[in-house]
């Protein structure tokens, strides 16, 4: 269920084994409901404690580049609970950013990971693509407004239709 760690930006979310909180329904309304026939669940949390959980390196560096604080982030997931999917969505919003700084500053910290592959066009969208650490999986993600949208998934075909239903 839970997208491989990786040390792109937002690619390290691993799924909180508590209660999954709803912080911010907005955000998880980017996400879609179901994908493959399978209803996801989803999850948001606010800024701090999503950093709380230990996922936040590259996340701080990101809001620091953008002069923003834990206050001005959120994050959402929607994922297959079964992971049989084979796909974990993502939102990101950076509140208030400057999409073109957005852009910038979420590419630099894709390509300074290690795990960085390209710039490519899946699904309709011109995505980041990285690798996570283990080498089995990938992470698509682009900038819209002041939200990094994205999935994870095993490769490219399996990631265009589910980039292909992302705003």
């Amino acid at each position: 269920m839970a997208p491989e760690a990786s040390t792109a930006p937002a690619a390290s979310l691993a799924i909180p084994s508590f209660t999954l909180p709803n912080q911010d329904t907005n955000l998880e309304a980017l996400l879609p409901n179901t994908f493959g026939g399978v209803k996801l669940q989803k999850f948001s949390m606010k800024g701090e404690q999503y950093l709380s959980q230990g996922s936040g390196t590259q996340l701080d560096a990101a809001m620091s580049g953008l002069g923003l604080t834990a206050a001005d982030l959120s994050v959402a997931v929607a994922a297959d609970p079964t992971g049989a999917g084979g796909v974990t969505f993502l939102a990101i919003r950076f509140a208030g950013a400057d999409s073109g700084k957005l852009q910038q500053v979420f590419l630099a910290a894709a390509q300074s990971s290690g795990d960085y592959v390209g710039s490519v066009s899946v699904g309709g969208k011109d995505v980041i693509k990285s690798k996570d650490t283990a080498g089995t999986s990938f992470s698509y993600f682009y900038v819209k407004n002041d939200t990094v949208l994205g999935v994870t998934a095993k490769d490219d075909a399996t990631a265009a239709p589910a980039l292909a239903v992302l705003p």
